[in-house]
C-alpha cells in the first residue's frame, strides 16, 4: 500500500539506499589491497575479455572468512556468480544457500540480471578485437537456492495483500 511510502521507516530505507553506493565507492579502494587475492568484477571482466570461451569465469561472494563463530554463526545465503559464453550469449548462473521468498528473492533476480548486463558492458568497453563482444547478447539467467523459504508472519502478510 502506499501508506508505507510516508513512514519514518521509508525515510530509513531511502538514506540507506542513497547514502550506501556513496559510501561503497569511498572504502573501496583502501579494502581493496584486502581483497585481491580474491580478485574481483574487474578481474572476471578481463580474464571474459582474454578468454571468451571460458568454463572457470566465477565472482565468489562467498569467503571462508564468512563461517563460523567468528561471525556469530551466521552463513551467507548467496554463494557467487559463474559466467560464460556459449552460443554468441553471455549466461550467468547464480547459487544461493537461502532466499527469503517474499523479502529478497525479487532483487536476487533483479539484481543478478542488472549484473549479467554490467558485465557484458564491461566487456564490450574493453573488447579490442574486432567487435566480438558487440556481437554477444545477454542469456540466460540460472538461479539455485536451496532453501526457498517463506516466514510464517510474511505469509500473513502475504494473504492480506490478496497473494496466494
Amino acid at each position: 500500500s502506499a501508506g508505507l511510502l510516508f513512514t519514518p521507516s521509508a525515510m530509513i530505507i531511502a538514506q540507506v539506499v542513497l547514502v550506501t553506493p556513496i559510501v561503497a565507492v569511498l572504502v573501496h579502494r583502501p579494502l581493496s589491497l584486502l581483497w585481491n587475492e580474491y580478485g574481483d568484477l574487474n578481474d572476471l571482466v578481463g580474464q571474459l575479455v582474454k578468454n571468451p570461451q571460458s568454463r572457470q569465469e566465477w565472482f565468489p561472494i562467498f569467503h571462508p572468512e564468512d563461517v563460523g563463530e567468528v561471525v556469530g554463526g551466521r552463513k551467507p545465503c548467496s554463494l557467487g556468480y559463474q559466467f560464460w559464453v556459449r552460443g554468441g550469449k553471455l549466461h550467468v548462473y547464480y547459487p544461493l544457500r537461502s532466499c527469503d521468498f517474499f523479502h529478497h528473492m525479487q532483487d536476487d533476480i533483479y539484481l543478478t540480471i542488472r549484473l549479467l548486463l554490467w558485465v557484458l558492458n564491461e566487456c564490450r568497453k574493453r573488447d579490442n578485437t574486432a567487435g566480438y563482444w558487440n556481437e554477444i547478447k545477454p542469456g540466460t539467467f540460472t538461479m539455485h537456492c536451496t532453501s526457498l523459504h517463506v516466514f510464517a508472519n510474511d505469509m500473513i502478510a502475504m494473504k492480506k495483500e490478496g497473494i496466494k
